[in-house]
């Protein structure tokens, strides 16, 4: 009898770590979607066997013509656009980077705070990002269209949450 009561309070205490442990300020709700975050954009982030991947389509997903009525991101230095990209737990700031097509592109990515990464599908770009660290990462825009980005280094509970959208307008003739 001394034993299963035992083992009640083992369980009991288990259960209790399990629920004081899920209930911490990582584990919240996003606050604010206003980063473009909408909830349709959201439900395609989906986790697969418990590694916390990211499962999205490796192609452009829209044309965008022209950049008429879209800001490009950054500046331009010496032939390169440099975009400035914060990471941290759970966003990138910018949320959105907009290109040009055929532009060199010079993406400075810092984490503010724990390991993170950023892997933009389509592109063959999965870079580590130590934190307080900033990673120039390098490439040519690519067709027009959207390319998804990620977090590919789990970071904690809001992991999933951390994605934004490289736009690649039309190059301007």
């Amino acid at each position: 009898m001394l034993k299963i009561q035992k083992q009640g309070f083992v369980l009991i205490l288990t259960v209790f770590a399990f629920i004081i442990w899920g209930c911490g300020t990582d584990n919240q709700a996003p606050e604010d979607t206003s980063q473009g975050e909408t909830e349709n954009e959201m439900e395609h982030v989906e986790e697969t066997d418990g590694d916390h991947d990211h499962d999205h389509d490796h192609e452009a997903e829209t044309t965008i013509s022209s950049a008429e009525d879209i800001e490009v991101s950054g500046t331009v230095e010496d032939g390169v656009r440099v975009v400035e990209v914060q990471a941290r737990q759970f966003e990138f700031e910018p949320a959105r980077i907009v290109v040009e097509e055929g532009e060199k592109v010079r993406l400075l990515v810092t984490s503010e705070d724990v390991p993170h990464g950023i892997m933009i599908m389509g592109l063959d770009i999965d870079e580590n990002l130590p934190p307080a660290e900033t990673v120039a990462v390098e490439f040519t825009a690519p067709e027009p269209g959207n390319y998804h980005f990620h977090c590919s280094v789990y970071c904690g509970h809001g992991h999933d949450r951390m994605h934004g959208e490289l736009t690649v307008l039309e190059a301007e003739q």
